[in-house]
């Protein structure tokens, strides 16, 4: 059985009709940050407890604890991430992208 989205899966368990266009590959993979983020900020906050990381020096010469950059990291990578699927689903079906590039640009593809 498949699972496009996620109403797909509480219909399925449920029995209810509903129609929520919240894809499952996504919500997964959004899951996914938010826990890898969590788990690294825990561990980058122990590994200044234990004196390995010491406070990281912003560009305006501020020092921060370290854990707190975790999720400003976490936030660019992601960004960056989807960004990069995307060219890379341009890049590899140029003539797609030359017959409709907005299309292209704005599709579901590519992510997975």
């Amino acid at each position: 059985m498949s699972f496009p989205y996620l109403s797909d899966v509480i219909n399925y368990f449920f029995g209810t009709h509903w129609s929520i266009p919240i894809a499952t590959f996504g919500s997964f993979v959004g899951l996914a940050i938010l826990i890898a983020s969590s788990i690294a900020q825990k561990e980058v906050l122990r590994f200044e407890t234990l004196g390995i990381l010491k406070n990281a020096k912003t560009a305006a010469g501020i020092f921060v604890p370290t854990h707190q950059i975790v999720s400003n990291l976490t936030v660019i990578t992601a960004l960056f991430g989807v960004l990069g699927a995307r060219v890379f689903h341009i890049l590899e079906y140029p003539s797609e992208f030359l017959h409709d590039p907005m299309g292209m640009i704005f599709s579901r593809g590519g992510l997975s």
